[in-house]
């Protein structure tokens, strides 16, 4: 088993119109972020940016998922007290 995690950004899909909300322009379209998606699971990449223009994406491995990590830790802490 292999597990990515799809970091998609603004993807252009019904959401904002179903809010009340206005399309973001530099939204990508769901298509493509999907065909990307595909592609980098088949190519085994555990962190998928759809977008070329990415901070996070520079970070090595071990310190993004040492992020991730941290980030759920806090969330779960959260949400069970």
């Amino acid at each position: 088993m292999f597990i990515s995690c799809l970091c998609p950004g603004d993807t252009d899909t019904n959401f904002f119109t179903n809010a009340g909300g206005q399309k973001l322009k530099s939204a990508m379209p769901s298509k493509t972020v999907a065909q990307i998606a595909v592609r980098s699971m088949r190519k085994r990449k555990a962190i998928i940016f759809p977008k070329q223009v990415k901070l996070l994406a520079l970070l090595p491995k071990g310190i993004l998922a040492f992020a991730v990590a941290k980030l759920l830790e806090i969330q779960n802490t959260r949400v069970f007290k």
